[in-house]
């Protein structure tokens, strides 16, 4: 049976709710012995199962645990200019950002890229956005969060982004129902990530290439035919970051011998992806 708005089984939802009580690390015996028996006899395969057990530990992950840092959100100021909001959707193809005033701890609200857009053809005219008229009013959620009821939440209010802040009320980061499917099935995929099934290499358009953070510095020399070190870093991610001298945040630049480097996932503590171009001789 599948859930009318698109968010998963129902099955994983009474699951969750019959299981998840705060103590899932492991699970309950008569249903993990249900689940080895239909394993062993293929009535539930592996990828099933790994949904079934993602759902269960729901309840032991917070907010704090997938939302993407403020050092690594992409928002867009209530001054900006159409140009400049344009800009950012070409450089982020998302569907929703933030909109901060002074700082991205005075978020305004929540705007999604087709009302801008709209907005856009409203008003040929004019450099400016009116963002009042189409903005929402953020969803804010404390980082101790449990998923299992961000995700009811997200559903109730049937919106697909949050604002976490920390005991200080400060904005720490956000969270989107994406964030938090991708616990239960694992990472989605969509048009604008490198596909899984060109490796920890993956080439684009236009000469760019989307470069896996832990990809070896042996297989992105044997790949490119190039002579990057790995006397002291044994990945890309540790010798862009060397190079950094700290993690990077989300689209930071930096060039590496014959190559441009930029940042295209990071997390807190590490940098998952980035694109890559070879610099013109």
């Amino acid at each position: 049976m599948t859930d009318i708005e698109g968010n998963g089984p129902k099955w994983l939802e009474w699951l969750n709710e019959r299981f998840s009580n705060g103590d899932t690390a492991n699970l309950p015996p008569e249903l993990n012995e249900i689940l080895t028996e239909a394993t062993a006899s293929d009535s539930v395969d592996q990828h099933t199962l790994a949904i079934i057990k993602g759902a269960l530990q729901m309840s032991n992950l917070r907010a704090r645990d997938i939302m993407v840092p403020r050092t690594s959100m992409i928002c867009i100021n209530e001054n900006d200019t159409a140009e400049q909001v344009l800009a950012t959707f070409d450089a982020n193809p998302h569907s929703r950002f933030p909109v901060v005033g002074d700082d991205s701890n005075d978020i305004k609200g929540i705007v999604h890229a087709k009302d801008i857009t709209r907005e856009l053809i409203k008003e040929q005219s004019s450099t400016s956005i009116n963002f009042d008229s189409i903005m929402r009013k953020p969803n804010v959620i404390a980082e101790s969060k449990p998923l299992n009821e961000l995700l009811q939440e997200f559903r109730t209010t049937r919106q697909h982004m949050a604002i976490v802040v920390d005991e200080y009320t400060q904005v720490s980061g956000l969270a989107t129902i994406e964030d938090v499917l991708e616990q239960i099935v694992g990472r989605i995929v969509d048009e604008h990530d490198a596909p899984d099934e060109v490796g920890m290499i993956g080439e684009t358009s236009n000469g760019t290439y989307v470069i896996k953070g832990e990809t070896s510095i042996s297989e992105f020399n044997e790949y490119f035919e190039s002579n990057l070190s790995d006397e002291e870093f044994n990945t890309i991610s540790g010798i862009v970051v060397s190079k950094f001298g700290r993690v990077p945040d989300l689209n930071e630049e930096i060039d590496i011998e014959d190559f441009h480097f930029e940042v295209a996932r990071a997390e807190e503590r590490k940098v998952s992806s980035f694109r890559m171009t070879k610099k013109t001789q």
